[in-house]
């Protein structure tokens, strides 16, 4: 099979949404920025991003809603709170790994972002920047801000 004909397909919690992707992801990592975090009420976000036209809502695009902001605009179902995608910019969809998972999607992150508002130390090899791939990276994290400074 070839990288264009790879095909994922996910779901929602409740399974009423289902989502088909063709291809391989042009980009993933994971992000680090306040907005995903609290979105996905977690440290950090494992993300893949596909082309517009890679991504198709397969079953229940009546129960999305989203929630638009100046950077993105995300989807979820309305049923269970799942969150699905994050439509960006630039023709580009940003899937939830996760979502994916369970249809043989391996995430294999390129890079952090944004790790300048990171809470939690990930010292994995993986190039780390402060905001996009197209600023310089840091080194690994020794702490972040979350952790108090040790006194002696």
């Amino acid at each position: 099979m070839s990288p264009s004909t790879v095909t994922y397909e996910g779901s929602c919690l409740c399974g009423r949404i289902r989502i088909q992707i063709t291809g391989l992801p042009v980009s993933a990592g994971y992000c680090h920025c306040k907005t995903c975090r609290t979105w996905h009420a977690a440290p950090v976000n494992a993300y893949a991003t596909w082309p517009n036209e890679a991504v198709r809502i397969t079953e229940g695009e009546e129960l999305l809603e989203n929630y638009q902001d100046r950077r993105s605009n995300r989807h979820w179902c309305r049923h269970c709170g799942s969150g699905m995608l994050n439509r960006l910019a630039k023709e580009r969809t940003v899937v939830y790994a996760m979502v994916l998972a369970d249809s043989g999607y391996v995430h294999e992150a390129s890079c952090h972002i944004h790790c300048d508002e990171a809470v939690l130390d990930l010292q994995d090899g993986i190039p780390k920047y402060p905001g996009w791939p197209k600023s310089e990276p840091i080194d690994e994290p020794r702490r972040t801000g979350m952790r108090p400074t040790e006194t002696t």
